[in-house]
């Protein structure tokens, strides 16, 4: 059995582990905080700074592959150098990585290659979308409706503003694994977009046009070629009238997707990018065809609501349950007595009507079973009982 190092405990680190175990691998993360959410879905952990060479090294040394699971330059290139003496392969493609990370030297390479995406301001007017070049997702990203409303999303951004044309339509991704010369590509999905700009869920395979996916995938066979990607990268694009606008490349792996890729197909990225280091890609010809429909919820004093994923990376440990409230799997920090949790849960059915009535269905049995434990709670607080549990 193949041993692999998650590097990074957060929401990249939760789907990597998740992934990995569902495959079959021993899984160590490393990690310099103590109860991060991917602590509790690997097979064990190890607290240290990754510039702790002592450490580290020889951990690498002795696995058979390392998987980041961070968005910091300096690290990702202290891990390849530990990757290349320790003869452990690193799976981060740093030339790719480097230019994805900034949303300057995307937007310019987008632009080069004849690719659509928003256009910028002052020239686009009024809806615009403001985010910091160098964050992933979407970190600081708000909308400005005028002149005044830009300023202050100016002044809360710390780097260099991008600003650009505000698109009307629906999120897409699509996952993309190379070896520098083939890449093979994976279902698309929709990413649902929170009033916050977070995202609120994922849904695979999207409901999208055929026009569209066949312009989507060009796309991303074109960026693959241009930076000849070894390793895993995703494209976001918002599609209006069947044209996908790119928002952003992100050479790494990504959060949400790959789990709702998996449990509608039962293409398991994480595996798949392990043995691309040696192989070519695997193709996804035969596979499954179900819809799964991936959200978050939290449960605290002022109730149920859904959230969106970056609320998961406050989490402690995560463990994996089966039935949670009616969804088939859930990655929750929600223990017997709780009356704050969080939860990703996962529905898989025949159709996209079937996965969000149950999904419906969850949350009404989570609000229903909240009520009640609080009414039980207040109930028998004065005998120093607690009859809250899992359903």
């Amino acid at each position: 059995m193949e041993t692999i190092l998650i590097v990074g405990g957060k929401l990249q680190g939760v789907e990597i582990a998740y992934l990995a175990a569902e495959a079959g691998y021993t899984t160590i993360l490393l990690d310099k905080n103590d109860d991060t959410p991917a602590q509790g879905l690997v097979s064990r952990t190890v607290k240290a700074d990754v510039y702790d060479k002592d450490t580290v090294l020889p951990l690498i040394t002795s696995v058979d592959a390392v998987i980041p699971a961070v968005e910091d330059y300096a690290v990702l290139e202290l891990l390849v150098r530990y990757g290349v003496l320790g003869g452990t392969p690193v799976l981060c493609d740093m030339e790719a990585y480097r230019i994805s990370s900034s949303k300057v030297a995307s937007n310019q390479l987008f632009t080069s290659l004849g690719i659509t995406c928003p256009s910028g301001f002052p020239e686009c007017g009024f809806p615009v979308i403001v985010k910091p070049d160098d964050a992933s997702g979407s970190h600081q990203v708000g909308c400005a409706q005028s002149y005044k409303e830009l300023t202050v999303l100016n002044s809360a951004i710390d780097s260099h503003a991008i600003i650009q044309q505000y698109i009307d339509g629906i999120s897409y991704s699509i996952e993309v694994i190379g070896d520098g010369h083939t890449f093979q590509q994976y279902p698309i999905t929709e990413v649902e977009i929170a009033a916050d700009y977070d995202s609120a869920g994922i849904c695979a395979p999207a409901q999208i046009s055929p026009l569209a996916a066949k312009r989507f995938r060009a796309i991303a066979n074109t960026l693959g070629e241009t930076l000849s990607v070894k390793g895993i990268f995703d494209i976001e694009a918002i599609v209006k009238d069947d044209v996908p606008y790119v928002l952003e490349i992100d050479a790494r792996f990504p959060s949400q997707t790959p789990i709702a890729i998996y449990h509608a197909t039962g293409i398991n990225l994480v595996d798949i990018l392990i043995h691309s280091a040696s192989t070519a890609p695997v193709s996804p010809a035969a596979c499954q065809q179900r819809v799964c429909l991936y959200r978050q919820v939290e449960v605290d004093d002022t109730g149920v609501q859904p959230i969106g994923e970056h609320p998961i990376s406050l989490c402690g440990p995560l463990h994996k349950t089966l039935g949670f409230y009616g969804a088939d799997v859930a990655l929750t920090d929600y223990q017997p007595g709780s009356t704050s949790w969080r939860a990703i849960v996962v529905f898989v059915a025949d159709s996209i009507a079937e996965v969000t009535q149950r999904w419906k269905s969850c949350m009404e049995t989570i609000r229903d079973d909240s009520c009640a434990g609080d009414t039980m709670q207040s109930e028998t607080q004065s005998n120093n009982s607690n009859t809250k549990g899992m359903d």
